[in-house]
């Protein structure tokens, strides 16, 4: 009735549980449509995207086209939510409204986030700190067309339950009998950046009670990971990990991998073995199976 946010975004929201808005100002009709409004919103499970929020409160601000929600303060899996969102025209013509997210979880149950996410129940256990600040045209297209910036902490989360592991813990187990890390505690963090549906960082490190790991590379949002990766024994910032670093340095090269695929089944590979080396270690047929030739690996030694 009053032509606000007609582009489909409202369709995009949920709202389980009681829901108030106060608003007070003025609503334009005509061409123009110029509207002036301030109020509060507050709602228990209520989210947009699937993500529903445990009790949410915010700020409206309505005026020159900018539908602006402001100060949020909620809870999210048992974490503190709280940042702005703007819902917007661009000005250059678009028919679609245009979100700028800048939203903040922290101490959220890491487990509880990804069952949502996934809509799977997981045990991965943890804590989780995000922040995000993104822009991009509303819409099922939002992740693919979407600018920014995300950041990514866990805290004693079971990181290495991750299915992208799986070929990981296959390959260490083959290079070092009856090694058991998959149910060792982890930290994890990295910082990415967001652009026309890749998610590119250059410093993803996870620690775990057993293995850490390093490295870089990028997630499409069409679900395909290709990442470098070096994997070490031991959390890096201890005075062991450190000293066991220096010695084992020219060991260390034989640990970096590629990881290619999708993310529930990347295939892993190590860069720097040799052909024989990957035969008798009985993992020849995976880096075929991965499409990579010899000559990918090249500068490659025993």
């Amino acid at each position: 009735m009053i032509g606000i946010l007609q582009d489909g975004f409202l369709q995009k929201c949920t709202f389980n549980g009681p829901t108030q808005l106060d608003l007070e100002g003025q609503v334009g009709f005509g061409p123009e449509r110029t509207s002036t409004m301030v109020g509060t919103f507050t709602a228990q499970r209520a989210g947009v995207w699937g993500l529903v929020s445990d009790h949410l409160v915010f700020d409206v601000n309505v005026g020159d086209g900018v539908y602006g929600f402001e100060n949020v303060v909620g809870g999210l899996c048992g974490g503190e939510l709280s940042g702005s969102v703007a819902v917007f025209s661009p000005g250059d013509g678009s028919a679609r409204s245009h979100c700028a997210i800048d939203l903040s979880l922290v101490r959220a149950e890491f487990g509880a986030v990804m069952t949502l996410c996934t809509d799977q129940a997981h045990d991965y256990r943890g804590r989780l700190d995000t922040m995000f600040s993104v822009i991009g045209p509303t819409g099922d297209d939002f992740l693919q067309q979407a600018k920014g910036k995300a950041r990514l902490k866990i805290r004693e989360g079971h990181v290495f339950m991750f299915p992208v592991f799986g070929g990981l813990s296959s390959l260490m187990t083959r290079l070092i009998p009856g090694l058991d890390f998959v149910l060792s505690q982890g930290d994890a963090s990295a910082d990415f950046d967001l652009a026309n549906g890749v998610a590119q960082t250059d410093n993803l490190r996870i620690e775990g009670d057993v293995l850490s790991l390093t490295g870089h590379g990028a997630y499409h949002v069409n679900d395909q990971l290709d990442f470098n990766v070096q994997v070490r024994l031991l959390k890096q910032n201890t005075l062991v990990a450190k000293l066991l670093k220096v010695l084992t340095y020219p060991l260390s090269k034989l640990f970096e991998f590629r990881v290619r695929g999708p993310r529930g089944d990347a295939t892993w590979y190590p860069v720097h073995f040799s052909s024989d080396l990957l035969e008798r270690l009985g993992l020849k047929s995976d880096k075929k199976e991965a499409g990579v030739g010899e000559a990918e690996t090249g500068g490659e030694t025993e």
